[in-house]
């Protein structure tokens, strides 16, 4: 059973990085699953194979809206831990959790840009950390998108009924 924000909104309220729960409310944007594809046109034909080269990296925002001092203090430890992805002589890839993003296959994640605060007239705040998928490459194959068969050698083909209806009806309007 999938869930949803209406369903159940405080898990889609924060997002939990290395273990620890973010401070204040999320947003998330950007994190849509892309393929490559490359085109390839065999010399001498017409027509091209697309050619599955596999997942790309999902790079997405996360903005965290901090209501208050506790909000904004709280940020400060997370933002430290945030850090260790960028930091240091080996920087770490963090675990994240997220409804959106388990349905986009992402598990770890390091930090593109860690924003600054940008205070709001209210006593609190919004920072927008840039997050890059962490995927280390693995040996895959590239493969050719084909067309699904029935048996293994007949293509399927949505307008076959007409096809074959148009030539009866050709074969008809041949005879005298």
């Amino acid at each position: 059973m999938s869930t949803m924000p209406s369903t159940h909104p405080l898990i889609y309220q924060s997002v939990i990085v290395g273990g620890k729960e973010s401070p204040g409310v999320v947003t998330l944007s950007g994190h849509s699953r892309k393929h490559k594809w490359e085109r390839q046109r065999p010399k001498g034909t017409a027509g091209e194979f697309s050619v599955n080269q596999g997942k790309d990296l999902i790079a997405f925002s996360a903005s965290f809206f901090l209501a208050d001092l506790d909000d904004v203090t709280a940020w400060d430890e997370f933002a430290k831990m945030l850090a260790t992805t960028l930091d240091g002589p080996k920087p770490t890839a963090l675990s994240v959790f997220h409804p959106d993003l388990v349905r986009q296959q992402v598990t770890d994640v390091v930090v593109e840009d860690l924003g600054p605060l940008q205070y709001d007239a209210k006593g609190g705040a919004t920072v927008v950390v840039k997050f890059l998928e962490y995927r280390p490459p693995k040996a895959k194959p590239a493969s050719k998108a084909q067309a699904k068969t029935r048996t293994g050698t007949t293509t399927l083909d949505p307008n076959a009924a007409a096809k074959r209806e148009l030539a009866a009806l050709l074969e008809q309007a041949k005879t005298p």
